[in-house]
C-alpha cells in the first residue's frame, strides 16, 4: 500500500564502463530518481554498452518475408521465433503465423515469398535419348510399312488367307500406332499430349495382344478339332473381329 507519509523513492543507476584510473571494469552512475510523490525524474539519458542511447522494448524482431511467426508461448502476442517456410510453401509478408501451400502446378520461389509455375521437364527430340528412341521408332515404322505393302500385294494368296487377313491387319495397324505413339512422349506436356500418351499406350498394346490371342485361339481350335468334325464355330473372320473388338473395348473402358 502507498504510504503518503513515507513515500517510496528509488535511485536509477546506469552500469557504465569505469574510468581508466580505477581498477574496476564497471561503475554505477546515478541518472535519475523515482518517487511516489514526484514520479520519474531523469538527469541523464541511459548509455548502453553498444553505444545506443535508448533501449528497444521488444521480445522478438520482425520476421523476414519467407518466414512465419512461431509463437514461443500460446498466451504471448509479441514473442515468437522466425521459421523459414518449407518447400512448396510461401509467406508473402512478415506478419503471418503460418505458411501458405502453393497450388499443385506451382512451387515457391527461392525466397519463399511467392508461388511460381513449375518448370517443365521432359525429354525433347533434341535430347540424345529422344533422338535415339525416335530413330528406333522410325526404323520400326518403315519396316512395318514395308510388311503392309507386301501383305496387301499378296493378300489373295492361300498363305495370307490361311493366316487370317483380318486379324493380321489389326496386328499391323497396332504396330503402326505403337511406333507413332512415340511422338507424344517427346512433346511438351499438355492436356492433349498427356491424354494421348495414357490412352494410346493402353489401346495399341491391347489391340496387338487381342489380335494375337484371338488368332492363336482360332488356329488351336482348327488344328485340335476331332477327325471328321466340321469347321469349329465362331472361327469366321467376322467373329474374329468381334472377339478382338470386345477384348479391346475392355481396355478402353478401363482407360
Amino acid at each position: 500500500f502507498l504510504d503518503v507519509a513515507n513515500p517510496t523513492r528509488y535511485v536509477i543507476k546506469n552500469v557504465v564502463p569505469a574510468n581508466a584510473t580505477v581498477t574496476r571494469k564497471i561503475e554505477f552512475a546515478d541518472i535519475g530518481t523515482w518517487s511516489s510523490g514526484t514520479g520519474l525524474r531523469m538527469r541523464a539519458a541511459p548509455v548502453l554498452g553498444n553505444g545506443q542511447s535508448t533501449q528497444r522494448s521488444i521480445c522478438a524482431e520482425q520476421c523476414r518475408p519467407g518466414y512465419f511467426r512461431n509463437r514461443i508461448a500460446t498466451d504471448s502476442a509479441c514473442c515468437w521465433s522466425c521459421v523459414r517456410c518449407a518447400d512448396h510453401n510461401h509467406a508473402p509478408n512478415n506478419t503471418v503465423n503460418s505458411c501458405t501451400p502453393c497450388p499443385a502446378s506451382m512451387t515457391a520461389n527461392g525466397e519463399r515469398t511467392a508461388c511460381v509455375p513449375l518448370a517443365q521437364s521432359y525429354i525433347a527430340f533434341s535430347n540424345a535419348v529422344g533422338g535415339f528412341t525416335m530413330a528406333l521408332a522410325a526404323l520400326g515404322l518403315i519396316s512395318t510399312v514395308v510388311v503392309i505393302v507386301v501383305f496387301l500385294k499378296h493378300s489373295a494368296t492361300p498363305l495370307v488367307v490361311a493366316s487370317s487377313r483380318e486379324l493380321s491387319s489389326c496386328l499391323l495397324v497396332g504396330f503402326v500406332l505403337s511406333y507413332l505413339l512415340t511422338i507424344p512422349f517427346f512433346l511438351p506436356p499438355t492436356a492433349a499430349s498427356c491424354g494421348l500418351r495414357r490412352f494410346g499406350l493402353g489401346f495399341t498394346l491391347s489391340l496387338c495382344l487381342s489380335a494375337l490371342l484371338v488368332k492363336t485361339n482360332r488356329i488351336s481350335r482348327i488344328f485340335n478339332r476331332r477327325m471328321g468334325a466340321g469347321r469349329p464355330k465362331y472361327t469366321t473372320p467376322a467373329w474374329q473381329l468381334v472377339f478382338t473388338a470386345c477384348l479391346v473395348s475392355v481396355e478402353v473402358i478401363i482407360l
